[in-house]
């Protein structure tokens, strides 16, 4: 992992697919047949809608349309007036929106849809002239399935920003199905010792007061938890912020821009550092560093006993929260 490491340059490599086939985007009708997913040109112009798996694996992959060999994204648009469901739309190089639909047959088309939100996961479906809904699944050449969803990393309503001059209001992604039974809202962050060792993964200010950092389910929906530090009973974010070490940091943030240390506590109660070790396609590597250097893993643990990876999550754009750049947040996502 050393090797790897020294390849890190400002969380800027370049995603690559390494051999990895895409994965097919299909709506599933009742009785389990699976529908082709389809961009449709102003002209009605058909295109493929796939799944890119990156050199980092397939736990948070790009959805897009396939056009004249370009990656075309797909994203979530703002609600319309009148509008019952949000649209979900690709959005090519010259600001172009073209439409998503399911083909039950070639005369027979269903519009591909947002219809609802749980914390930061939007659902995507397809809806049949009736309003029955069909999920969206992304499905690998093995037959591993993954779900479709919109996914926020803003809050409420607001836009996440804008793609070849189009304004959006959430990502498509495909990221694992969701296998736990787990109802509890919060779970602890704790790293990973080789031997089976955990350790507690703390905030700490200025002044040395520790905080907790807990992995918290939004509105019931485990696709994806926010990773926050508990500092007087708010909660802060917590991002991954590009500097001029050969790591990336991993810091809370207080609505005043002030900056939290984000640390691992050994067992003799020594601060490790928690860092961004390496980034492969959309997923930043998050690794306790511990004195000698070793790299050890980070999980989000669940009353009940599931565990979740702690990744950082790049948009591909750098942001700000109150004031303070980042370059990825910090969520848990299902083991891959």
């Amino acid at each position: 992992m050393k090797n790897i490491a020294l390849i890190f340059v400002g969380l800027f490599l370049s995603p690559c697919v390494f051999g990895q086939s895409n994965w097919h985007i299909k709506a599933v009708d009742p009785s389990g047949k699976l529908l082709n997913v389809k961009a449709i040109g102003k002209n009605g112009e058909i295109y493929d809608v796939k799944a890119i798996p990156e050199k980092g694996g397939a736990q948070f992959m790009n959805i897009v349309a396939l056009i004249q060999g370009k990656k075309i994204p797909i994203k979530v648009l703002p609600a319309e007036k009148g509008q019952k469901h949000l649209s979900v739309k690709a959005i090519d190089p010259a600001g172009m929106i073209l439409d998503i639909k399911a083909f039950v047959d070639s005369n027979t088309k269903l519009d591909v849809k947002a219809v609802g939100q749980s914390g930061n996961i939007m659902h995507i479906k397809a809806i049949s002239a009736s309003g029955v809904q069909y999920g969206i699944k992304a499905v690998s050449s093995e037959g591993i399935v993954h779900d479709v969803k919109g996914i926020k990393f803003e809050d409420g309503s607001n836009e996440e920003g804008k793609v070849n001059g189009v304004a959006y209001l959430a990502h498509v992604k495909a990221v694992p199905q969701v296998v736990c039974s787990e109802n509890a809202e919060k779970w602890n962050v704790k790293g990973i010792h080789p031997d089976g060792r955990v350790w507690d993964i703390k905030a700490f200010d200025k002044m040395g007061k520790k905080y907790d950092v807990k992995a918290f389910v939004r509105d019931q929906d485990p696709h994806i938890l926010d990773i926050k530090a508990i500092v007087d009973d708010n909660l802060l974010p917590i991002k991954v912020i590009n500097g001029s070490d050969k790591y990336a940091q991993v810091k809370a943030i207080q609505a005043n821009g002030n900056i939290l240390d984000v640390k691992a506590i050994s067992d003799n109660g020594d601060k490790m550092d928690v860092k961004g070790i390496i980034k492969e396609g959309n997923i930043i590597h998050i690794k306790v560093v511990d004195k000698d250097g070793k790299l050890h893993g980070i999980k989000a643990i669940s009353p009940q006993g599931f565990f979740y990876d702690v990744k950082g999550i790049s948009t591909g754009q750098e942001s700000k929260i109150n004031g303070v750049p980042f370059n990825a947040h910090l969520k848990a996502l299902p083991q891959g």
